[in-house]
């Protein structure tokens, strides 16, 4: 059985809900075959897409590793929004905007240009 699950960033702000999370929790879900879609919260001063890939790092190198993490922030959001048959991939058909970067996606230093 596969089960859909969105992870509230480790940068989140503390509270109730985030108790008892752990950086690990993405990992965990993807390792028991789940779907796992990465937030963003929200903080009106921070651009999105540094703390998107940001949080899919923290993902990454703590048990999601990068087949993953990518997923979690395409394909994987995609489903869990129902959405996956228009948005996620990039297949005939979809709707896309790619991102191109000059190196790992989830390293900091890395450059990224939309086309």
């Amino acid at each position: 059985m596969c089960r859909s699950w969105s992870i509230r960033p480790c940068s989140a702000r503390t509270s109730l809900e985030t108790h008892n999370a752990s950086v690990g929790n993405a990992g965990a879900l993807g390792r028991a075959q789940d779907s796992v879609a990465i937030g963003t919260s929200y903080e009106g001063y921070v651009p999105k897409t540094r703390v998107l890939r940001f949080e899919a790092a923290i993902a990454m190198v703590n048990g999601l590793g990068f087949d993953g993490a990518l997923k979690s922030i395409t394909l994987d959001a995609a489903k869990i929004l129902g959405i996956d048959d228009r948005f996620g991939s990039i297949e005939k058909g979809k709707v896309a905007d790619l991102v191109f970067y000059d190196g790992d996606p989830f390293e900091h230093a890395t450059h990224g240009r939309i086309r």
